[in-house]
C-alpha cells in the first residue's frame, strides 16, 4: 500500500471515530430556539453524520411553550433545568450530558444564515483544537431601544477571523464555537462567576495556559437576540464587576479596560467622585461608544 493510500485510511479512521460524532448544544434563556434547533437538524442529517442536539432551557421564567416541539425531532431533546445554574452551569452541565466526541456550543439566541455551517466546522475539526465561527449582526437598524447593543455588536464585536486569529485566545467567544469534549472537560466554566460576561475571558486564558490550538474562521451565526439599551447597561455593570472579580480571584488582568485602567490609576480618586448615573443616562441618550468606555473606567474604579 502506498503512503498516500496509508494517510488516506487514516484521515477516514479519524472522520469515522471523532469527526462525525457531535453534539451541538445549546443554553437557552427566555427565547424560542425553533428555528435554530431545526435548521442545525436539517444540516446535520443532509450531511449524513451522528449527532445530538441537546437545548438546555436555563430555568427560565418565561420559557416559550413552542420549545417543547424540539422533543418531536430524532437525535433531539429539550430540557428544562429544575434550576438556574447560570451562563457558566448551563454551559457544564451540557457538557457534562453530551455523548459524543466534539462539542458545537451555540446561544441559543442565534441564527443560521449559511446553508453549509455544519460543514464549514467539520472540514477543520482535530483532536486538541478549539475552532471558533464568531457571529454578526444584522445589517438593517434595530427599533431604537435595541440601537446601543445593535451599534456595539457591530462595532466592537464583528470581526473577520484573520483578525481573530491576531489574538486567538483573546478572541475566543462562548456563542458559536467548536471544542473536543475531553479538552472542554478538563477545564470547563467558573460557575463562581454568576451573571453576565468574562467567563469567557477565564476560558481562553486557560486554553492558552494548557496550550490548546484556538483557530478561528469565517463561520458566524447572527445575533438575533438584542437586549434592549437599559439591559445592555446592567449587563455592562455585571460584566466588569466580573473583571473586577477575575483579577482578584485569577490576578487576570489583560483585558484592553484592564490596561486602560493601569495608565491612568492615578486619576482613580478622581473618577470615584464623577456622577456615573448622570454619565449612564448620556449614554442611553447618544448611543456613544467612547462614552461607554469612559463608564466602563467609572464602574471598574467605582
Amino acid at each position: 500500500m502506498s503512503e498516500k493510500s496509508l494517510f488516506l485510511a487514516e484521515k477516514i479512521k479519524f472522520a469515522a471515530k471523532k469527526i462525525l460524532l457531535l453534539s451541538i448544544l445549546i443554553p437557552i434563556y427566555n427565547y424560542n430556539g425553533i428555528k435554530l434547533v431545526t435548521d442545525l437538524h436539517a444540516q446535520a442529517q443532509a450531511m449524513g453524520i451522528v449527532f445530538e442536539i441537546i437545548v438546555a432551557d436555563d430555568h427560565s421564567p418565561n420559557s416559550p411553550n413552542a420549545n417543547e416541539a424540539i422533543n418531536h425531532l430524532v437525535f433531539a431533546k429539550y430540557v428544562y433545568l429544575p434550576q438556574n445554574l447560570g451562563r457558566s452551569g448551563a454551559r457544564n452541565w451540557l457538557a457534562q450530558n453530551a455523548q459524543y466526541a466534539y462539542l458545537l456550543f451555540i446561544d441559543g439566541d442565534m441564527g443560521v444564515r449559511s446553508g453549509d455551517f455544519l460543514r464549514k466546522y467539520v472540514d477543520v475539526l482535530a483532536e486538541k483544537r478549539v475552532v471558533c465561527g464568531g457571529h454578526f449582526y444584522d445589517k438593517e437598524l434595530p427599533s431604537e431601544e435595541f440601537l446601543l447593543h445593535w451599534t456595539y455588536g457591530r462595532t466592537r464585536e464583528e470581526r473577520p477571523a484573520k483578525i481573530r486569529n491576531l489574538a486567538p485566545y483573546q478572541g475566543f467567544v462562548p456563542s458559536n464555537f467548536v471544542i473536543p469534549k475531553d479538552v472542554f472537560l478538563s477545564i470547563e466554566f467558573d460557575e463562581s462567576i454568576k451573571g453576565y460576561g468574562h467567563e469567557d475571558t477565564l476560558f481562553g486564558e486557560s486554553l492558552q495556559q494548557k496550550g490548546i490550538e484556538v483557530r478561528h474562521i469565517d463561520n458566524g451565526l447572527v445575533h438575533l437576540g438584542l437586549s434592549t439599551d437599559a439591559a445592555f447597561m446592567d449587563k455592562v455593570d455585571v460584566a466588569v464587576k466580573n473583571l473586577r472579580f477575575l483579577e482578584e480571584k485569577y490576578g487576570f488582568a489583560e483585558t484592553k479596560l484592564q490596561q486602560t485602567a493601569r495608565k491612568i490609576q492615578f486619576l482613580s480618586p478622581i473618577l470615584r467622585w464623577l456622577p456615573i448615573h448622570f454619565l449612564r443616562r448620556q449614554v442611553l441618550k447618544r448611543k456613544n461608544l467612547r462614552l461607554l468606555d469612559f463608564y466602563k473606567l467609572l464602574i471598574y474604579f467605582g
